[in-house]
């Protein structure tokens, strides 16, 4: 039987960890491009927007923020493993409504925040996180307000959405909505412009 020299042995052995180690990065680097190319880009110069206005009473701090999800099912990810339940992947840009002398308060939203990119990255909806001056930061539970849908309601200009929120002491308990307030639960990116108000409710 013909045996190797130690000499072979070893540039067998120099070669295969090589070819193993060479593996390795190839899959590394497959992963990181994988998850990589599915992470939001920015887009530097968005162009859609919509206005966010209205009024927010005295006492109360408020945040609004867009949530962005990928619309292309292969960017899903596993938020249960056991079950093998997707998702899609999200991200959001927050902005704190700053109230005037007055309580008025008015900002844009960009549509358009993210490229679309492969995911197809798209604005989901619109949320608001809500707590009591004083506090170091706002309520960290976040509280939908409306989700965009390209088959949803354009509202018009004068549609408008009043918060009324209870205080106890120094703590926010809860924000309601009036029943006679209009509604939508989707609307079409298409609209221009939403009053949101938020009041503290006797």
């Amino acid at each position: 039987m013909f045996k190797l020299s130690k000499r072979a042995i070893a540039i067998r052995n120099v070669i295969t960890t090589s070819v193993i180690i060479l593996i390795g990065i190839m899959v590394l680097v497959g992963i990181w491009y994988h998850f990589h190319r599915m992470k939001p880009v920015k887009n530097p110069h968005p162009v859609e927007y919509i206005t966010l206005h209205g009024h927010i009473d005295k006492g109360l701090r408020v945040k609004l923020s867009a949530f962005y999800e990928t619309t292309n099912p292969s960017c899903q990810h596993y938020v249960d493993i056991a079950e093998g339940a997707l998702a899609a992947r999200d991200t959001e840009v927050l902005v704190k409504a700053k109230p005037d002398d007055k309580g008025n308060y008015k900002l844009k939203l960009p549509l358009d925040a993210y490229k679309s990119g492969i995911c197809k990255w798209e604005i989901n909806s619109i949320v608001y996180y809500v707590g009591v001056e004083g506090d170091k930061k706002v309520d960290e539970d976040r509280n939908w307000i409306v989700g965009f849908d390209n088959n949803g309601e354009v509202l018009s200009n004068d549609a408008y959405l009043t918060y009324n929120c209870q205080i106890e002491g120094n703590v926010q308990m809860a924000c309601g909505l009036p029943k006679s307030d209009i509604y939508s639960s989707s609307i079409s990116p298409k609209t221009k412009s939403v009053i949101i108000n938020f009041r503290v409710s006797n």
